[in-house]
């Protein structure tokens, strides 16, 4: 363009500054700032070598965060993109399956709503022990069935607050819900939300919080799960072409549930 040629003709810097996301523009300036005899140069710099935060405070994040975030925002690593987004699923689906509550344990639950390609999926979590106690799945089921078969679960388990997605036909499939008694959050799904979501659910995989039940179609579909590096910038999550990922998401809700319990916003 006349002002990028203009800024060339007057030879004038510029300092690029940015925490690493990953291979897009400022990872090629940085590129060519490697490159031998390279007019450019580049400096790197992680969160502890800033003088105004505590080691401690780096650490209590560390807890909070995946090994893919943590090594990207702390360490200012550029991590390619692309490839698994839960570990250690395996090792965290011990837990067996729960029939009926326990005595003094407290419940929510994720859903994720669909009707005939998809799989609805309610996940229902144990707050007491985070622990997956119950998934319901299946397909094919029209939404006044669906609804029934949702409230029965809950109603049984006395759950505090079920997780659902309110896009497209959530809306009133969860406004259905609240009128037959249930205590309905709505969730929106954006780009942003699903991300944070998902990003909370594989850290909590990756620091032991989360229990699951030993259910090969979870497990299999949380393994197969890949991280995509949008246009913006951002990070999209999704299965392969082909796959479901509605247990993943029914689950994410559930474990967001979760999160929102221990701060007693519904307890």
């Amino acid at each position: 363009t006349p002002r990028m040629r203009a800024r060339t003709s007057s030879c004038g810097d510029a300092w690029l500054l940015s925490t690493p996301r990953g291979r897009n523009g400022f990872w090629q300036a940085w590129q060519w700032a490697q490159a031998p005899e390279s007019e450019w140069r580049a400096w790197h710099f992680t969160t502890f070598d800033n003088p105004h935060i505590a080691r401690a405070e780096i650490e209590v994040m560390r807890t909070q965060m995946t090994e893919r975030a943590y090594r990207q925002e702390i360490l200012a690593e550029f991590i390619e993109d692309g490839g698994g987004v839960f570990r250690k699923v395996r090792d965290c689906a011990t837990a067996p399956a729960q029939d009926k509550p326990l005595e003094n344990h407290s419940y929510v639950a994720g859903f994720d709503w669909a009707l005939s390609h998809d799989y609805t999926v309610l996940t229902l979590m144990d707050v007491t022990t985070k622990t997956v106690a119950l998934i319901d799945r299946f397909n094919g089921v029209d939404y006044a069935m669906q609804r029934q078969r949702i409230a029965a679960v809950c109603q049984r388990f006395n759950v505090l607050a079920l997780m659902a997605e309110e896009n497209a036909m959530g809306k009133p499939n969860n406004d259905e819900l609240r009128r037959m008694g249930l205590p309905v959050r709505d969730f929106t799904t954006t780009q942003t939300t699903k991300a944070t979501i998902i990003e909370n659910l594989a850290a909590a995989f990756e620091q032991a919080q989360i229990t699951l039940v030993n259910d090969e179609a979870l497990i299999m579909e949380l393994e197969s799960i890949e991280s995509r590096r949008t246009a913006s910038g951002g990070v999209s999550y999704a299965a392969p072409a082909g796959a479901h990922d509605d247990m993943m998401i029914s689950l994410a809700l559930a474990w967001h549930g979760v999160e929102h319990s221990r701060i007693q916003l519904w307890v």
